[in-house]
This record gives C-alpha cells, sequence and structure tokens, in this order.
C-alpha cells in the first residue's frame, strides 16, 4: 500500500532529520548546542531542506555543515528511496523572529515599529534569496 504523499514527505523529513542529526555533536564547542529544528521536503522530493539553530555561533554553525555539505550529501544515499533529494542548510529565523516580536509587545525602546518592519521586510528577503539557491 502506497503512503500518501503528505505522509510520504513526512516520513522523508524524519528519515533525513536521523541522519544528520549525528553530526550535529561534530560542530565546534564555540557553537553551543546546535539542533535541528525542522526538515521540509518538497513535495516531489527533489529538495530536503534542513533548518537549523545554534545557541551562540549560528553562521559557525551554518558554515561548518556546509563544509560538511557533500558528505551529508552521500548519507542521504542511505534513505533507500528511488530518488535522492539535494540537500539544503539554512538558519532557522524563526526564533529571532519571536524574540523580536516579544520585545516590541513588552514595550523594548529599541524595537519600535519602524525597526520590526523593516526586520520583518529583511527576513522576508532573506527568506526568498534563501528559496532561490
Amino acid at each position: 500500500m502506497a503512503l500518501h504523499p503528505d505522509r510520504r514527505t513526512s516520513a522523508l523529513s524524519s528519515r533525513v532529520r536521523a541522519l544528520i542529526a549525528p553530526v550535529l555533536r561534530e560542530c565546534p564547542p564555540e557553537c553551543g548546542i546546535v539542533a535541528i529544528t525542522r526538515v521540509d521536503v518538497t513535495t516531489d522530493q527533489a529538495y530536503a531542506t534542513v533548518y537549523i539553530s545554534a545557541l551562540k555561533e549560528k553562521k559557525r554553525a551554518l558554515a561548518f555543515l556546509e563544509n560538511r555539505q557533500r558528505d551529508l550529501q552521500k548519507q542521504l544515499s542511505k534513505l533507500g528511496t528511488k530518488f535522492m533529494p539535494k540537500l539544503r542548510i539554512r538558519l532557522d529565523q524563526e526564533g529571532d523572529r519571536a524574540s523580536r516580536l516579544d520585545a516590541i509587545l513588552d514595550g523594548h525602546p529599541s524595537a519600535g515599529p519602524e525597526e520590526m518592519s523593516k526586520s520583518l521586510d529583511n527576513d522576508a528577503s532573506d527568506d526568498s534569496s534563501n528559496e532561490m539557491q
């Protein structure tokens, strides 16, 4: 019995996470705790986008994983699927956005409406540029 496409991509997302997660332990200690926040697989299973978050040095953690991308892509061959998705690694910006919203809601003076609007616009343009890659 074939799985529904949503279940198929969800199952594949879980398997990608399981294959990539052990590599996070190898991230430099300066990055702090590094975690996979989510894995999105396109419905055609052509791409698997892994979103990560790091407690300290986010960009350094991303650079480390990007340097290991070839090895990580080879790990995906263990999925046993007909087509292997192309791996993409991105920083998860949701936590940063939530923090900025909390600051505004708490009346933090450095995060006024103009700054928040600019910040959200920048995030949206970052997301769209990331999706094009």
